[in-house]
């Protein structure tokens, strides 16, 4: 009988793997399960990962955000010389992409999080989903979704995606014909970096050797950055108030910059100090004057903020800004239930943005 049960669970497991609705069981078990259990024992699992090798973080990544089932319906791929990413739409809407421009109130241009190592483009399916549906049925707004599938270091090292951002924005305002005042740029974690530094290019344009001879790129009607990394420059005793509460670790974080930032080590101090203060790569340093209206979002409980906040006192006379703080909330609790203490925090602190989001396009 033993050796029966045995053989049933192996023939389980490789049906699991090897099939595709065995692995859409297994994904929907996962993010249906995790968010149950209670969040002192998630945040240790998590934690745990730090230690794990880079492959085996990033399948982990894929088994538990991959798209399965429907949301696969919602996705088309979009590949450039310069970038490539995902048009997400609920299905029925898909045939409208032919021509967003005509046929879309708002397209969300969305930058993922990871520590700019782990992630993708299509990580966050079921919070794609809220906020189209949410547009749709509570705002009458048509919404699409141009999420960026950047390259992860240590592949593809600084300023590799800082780079194919700006290019797939400059795709959706030429290429696309989508109006500025109808696009709103949002990012989490290290995606608010990404979404922060493309900001900066763009009100820098004239000045960046690169960018000045290109046409004039506008600025986006407004920007949303969920617990955003803002500062590269660590300073770990800062965090120690908060690391026993957030997912987020500055070891992590350490982790991430060698990956992103590997040449550092053979730098000499002042260089390494004025290569972290590059406001394209540490945005807090950058001056906001005359930036699209800002929506930050930040956890009370989370290790970041304490560059969130110093950075919220410091452009609040640069341009106007809207503070989301999550009370008692950890980092990027609000860009997936798994990271949300309940299913009931994370939609109506999502709705909040949703809201707003829906009062800025025009």
């Amino acid at each position: 009988m033993l050796e029966f049960i045995k053989i049933l669970l192996c023939a389980l497991v490789i049906t699991i793997a090897i099939t595709k609705n065995g692995r859409d069981l297994f994904t929907h078990l996962l993010r249906k399960s995790v968010p149950l259990i209670p969040y002192s024992i998630r945040k240790y699992n998590y934690l745990g990962c730090i230690y794990l090798p880079l492959p085996l973080n990033r399948y982990l990544f894929h088994c538990l955000f991959r798209p399965y089932g429907i949301e696969n319906n919602m996705l088309s791929s979009i590949q450039k010389e310069s970038w490539k990413g995902y048009w997400i739409v609920n299905s029925d809407d898909r045939v409208c992409l032919q021509e967003p421009s005509e046929h879309f109130d708002l397209v969300l241009f969305f930058i993922h999080g990871g520590g700019f190592v782990l992630g993708s483009s299509t990580m966050y399916m079921e919070t794609y989903q809220l906020i189209l549906n949410q547009l749709k049925d509570k705002y009458n707004v048509k919404g699409a979704i141009l999420s960026v599938e950047y390259s992860l270091s240590p592949d593809h090292v600084w300023p590799t995606a800082t780079k194919e951002c700006l290019a797939a924005y400059q795709y959706l305002v030429y290429e696309v014909s989508m109006p500025s005042q109808k696009i709103v740029i949002m990012g989490d974690s290290a995606g608010g970096n990404l979404v922060a530094t493309t900001l900066l290019q763009l009100k820098n344009q004239r000045s960046i050797n690169e960018l000045k001879e290109m046409p004039p790129l506008p600025m986006p009607s407004s920007a949303v950055l969920i617990s955003p990394w803002l500062d590269i420059r660590l300073n770990k005793s800062e965090f120690e108030p908060y690391k026993s509460a957030d997912m987020l670790q500055p070891q992590q974080l350490e982790l991430f910059i060698s990956n992103y930032l590997p040449d550092l080590n053979s730098m000499t101090d002042q260089q390494r100090s004025m290569r972290l203060s590059d406001p394209y790569l540490s945005p807090a340093t950058g001056d906001y004057t005359g930036i699209c209206p800002l929506y930050i979002a930040y956890g009370g409980a989370e290790i970041l903020r304490v560059q969130i906040e110093p950075f919220i006192e410091r452009v609040k006379g640069q341009c106007d800004v809207t503070v989301h703080k999550g009370h008692n909330q950890v980092h990027d609790w609000l860009m997936h239930p798994i990271m949300a203490p309940s299913y009931q925090v994370f939609h109506e602190d999502c709705s909040q943005i949703i809201h707003w989001i829906s009062k800025m396009i025009k």
